[in-house]
């Protein structure tokens, strides 16, 4: 369901936005169509479509795919690495998943053979961090990234945290 919003996100959000290019109804609706239909693939499909058309030359289908591949790859990054961290958080705090510190959990299957995952939890929670902070980074694309920086942690790490709480306590 949040892969596909996304997709649906990025699709308003470029028949929206000028490219100064004029398509038809038909077009906009066959490239979303494809957008949706394929979406588990679509940054890579896109990304390859926009390189063969810098090889052939094509500067106008050039500008449009490159806008929509950025376009793609940013709300994706942005929305999968928000609800990841999320979710997780949620999950960690209604003991539903160990929290991310506790180094002594352990998988087991139905005949009783257990795997420990020590700080694979917390690993796997600062890593959901760090791709957060590096598409938000990645979307603003500006020149002093320290301010940027400052700017994201203190509105993602608020933000976020209201979502957090919000989920958890309600």
């Amino acid at each position: 369901c949040t892969d596909y919003m996304t997709v649906i996100l990025t699709i308003v959000h470029f028949c929206m936005t000028p490219t100064g290019v004029n398509m038809s109804c038909l077009t906009v609706f066959w490239q979303s169509s494809l957008l949706l239909l394929l979406h588990p693939i679509a940054p890579s499909l896109i990304m390859a479509l926009w390189l063969m058309a810098i090889q052939r030359g094509n500067q106008q289908k050039s500008n449009i795919l490159h806008f929509l591949s950025k376009l793609l790859i940013t709300i994706t990054s942005m929305f999968e690495a928000s609800m990841q961290v999320i979710v997780t958080s949620w999950l960690s705090l209604t003991g539903r998943l160990d929290t991310p510190f506790d180094t002594s959990g352990e998988i087991c299957d139905h005949l009783g053979n257990c795997v420990s995952y020590g700080y694979l939890s917390l690993f796997v929670f600062c890593i959901s961090w760090l791709a957060l902070l590096k598409a938000s980074i990645d979307a603003f694309q500006v020149g002093n990234k320290v301010t940027l920086v400052t700017f994201l942690l203190t509105t993602i790490i608020f933000r976020l945290s209201c979502f957090i709480g919000m989920l958890t306590y309600s």
